[in-house]
């Protein structure tokens, strides 16, 4: 397992991860910058998937995945 890599691709997902939760907040027609928890949702989202994407390599899924990929269409 390459460490530095893992790290880096963790915090890509987690950094997009909040991207879109704060696309979809703003969607939903609230401005994040004016929500009372905006800090602790961001990190909540970050860690979230950065912790998720550590799981699923450390048990194999990715590369599973990447093995046994389709094209839907």
């Amino acid at each position: 397992m390459n460490l530095p890599r893992l790290v880096m691709e963790m915090v890509i997902f987690g950094m997009v991860a909040v991207v879109v939760s704060l696309g979809l907040t703003v969607l939903g027609g609230k401005d994040p910058r004016k929500l009372p928890h905006l800090r602790s949702m961001v990190w909540g989202v970050f860690m979230t998937s950065a912790i998720a994407h550590f799981l699923l390599e450390l048990t194999g899924a990715t590369k599973w995945y990447v093995k046994n990929y389709k094209p839907l269409l």
